[in-house]
């Protein structure tokens, strides 16, 4: 598929299914491969936490003691805040490995003209990546605090339809992911710069693009809510009468079910964000062979090469 082909609103998502049709398969492959590990990392890191759920609901369905002392308890001299804060930092760390795969992804394809590339390949680009990943959250850091300025004031004048308010934060998301892909494009390319050039592509085929983009946002937070809600079912002390049958105890089963819950929406978060990545990669490439006109040999759309 040619990445660099001119397209319209039914395009980017045409396009988006025909290339997860012929490369979903590699791509995920890669995408849990190397996200596989940050993954385990991010439930293992939430085990605590899911420990201290349970700790609470159990606290409270006694009706003993004050919720407040078990907190201060549980904080064990500051410990727990040092703990949340480096999750935090952490969290922010492994979503920026994480975003930055599809970048990866898609300059390694255009460059071979296909998916004939390996794991270790993006491994490699990664690596090499590595010092602007993390200038790319400096800098995104930097200019969060404006940005959330103009997205609350976006959405507060389009706050009446649901698909106004759709509108400001796709236009939000593909501003950041754009910015990640142009500044990944070339090695001369700065921050503040691609940062520009991200918004004059997204001004390009503005309602096209963010109507896009807001529309799959819509129908993936829909499934994400499905399996949030199934979760959030399981968590509903309130709702089952097993903790009362079990002295107000969680089991080992109902333990296990939290984890496979959580596991399992987590899962479906990943695979739904980079398909919404893909998506916001295919537009970039489409608004840059545009803006540029970027011409291809690359009109591979039968393509073989999965490998």
């Amino acid at each position: 598929m040619n990445l660099y082909k001119t397209r319209d609103f039914s395009a980017f998502f045409s396009d988006t299914i025909d290339f997860f049709k012929k490369h979903g398969a590699h791509f995920l492959k890669n995408y849990i491969a190397i996200n596989g590990v940050l993954l385990a990392i991010s439930l293992l890191a939430f085990i605590p936490i899911l420990n201290l759920f349970i700790d609470f609901n159990s606290f409270e369905l006694r009706g003993d003691g004050n919720i407040k002392s078990l907190f201060l308890g549980s904080l064990n001299s500051g410990v727990l805040i040092i703990y949340f804060a480096l999750l935090f930092i952490a969290s922010i760390f492994i979503n920026s490995i994480s975003y930055s795969f599809t970048p990866i992804y898609l300059k390694l394809y255009q460059e071979k003209n296909g998916s004939n590339f390996s794991t270790s390949d993006i491994i490699n680009s990664l690596k090499n990546h590595f010092p602007k990943i993390i200038k790319y959250i400096i800098g995104m850091t930097v200019l969060m605090i404006p940005l959330m300025i103009v997205l609350v004031i976006a959405l507060i004048l389009v706050a009446c339809t649901l698909v106004g308010i759709l509108i400001p934060i796709a236009a939000f998301m593909m501003l950041g992911m754009f910015t990640m892909f142009e500044y990944y494009h070339k090695p001369e390319n700065r921050f503040f710069k691609s940062f520009s050039y991200a918004w004059e592509l997204i001004k390009l085929k503005f309602w096209h693009s963010t109507g896009c983009v807001a529309l799959l946002m819509l129908i993936i937070g829909i499934i994400q809510q499905i399996f949030s809600a199934v979760f959030e079912l399981i968590l509903d002390v309130n709702s089952g009468e097993l903790l009362i049958q079990n002295n107000l105890e969680f089991t080992s089963t109902m333990i296990g079910a939290l984890v496979i819950s959580m596991a399992f929406s987590i899962i479906v978060s990943f695979i739904t964000n980079s398909i919404m990545m893909l998506n916001q990669g295919i537009i970039y490439y489409s608004l840059k062979g545009e803006k540029e006109g970027i011409q291809t040999n690359s009109s591979i759309d039968e393509i073989g090469l999965s490998e």
